[in-house]
């Protein structure tokens, strides 16, 4: 795996363990929507795991991701 794919691939990790976070003391779906700040930084956590998965897929069609194709619109 080349290095460039390697960081967007660590990125989207970093960003899912962040999310985690942004969400851990959110226990109802009414909590999460009444908490713009926790909405907007998730929201951006989730279009650089789109963003750096469309561009891996870009490096590298093989590379096996299920719904990447729906994650990366």
């Amino acid at each position: 795996m080349s290095p460039e794919i390697s960081k967007l691939l660590n990125d989207i990790f970093k960003s899912i363990c962040v999310i985690e976070d942004h969400l851990q003391n959110i226990s109802t779906l009414n909590a999460y929507s009444n908490d713009i700040k926790t909405v907007d930084a998730v929201e951006r956590r989730l279009a650089i795991i789109g963003e750096a998965l469309w561009k891996a897929d870009r490096m590298d069609a093989s590379l096996i991701v299920s719904d990447k194709k729906k994650i990366s619109r």
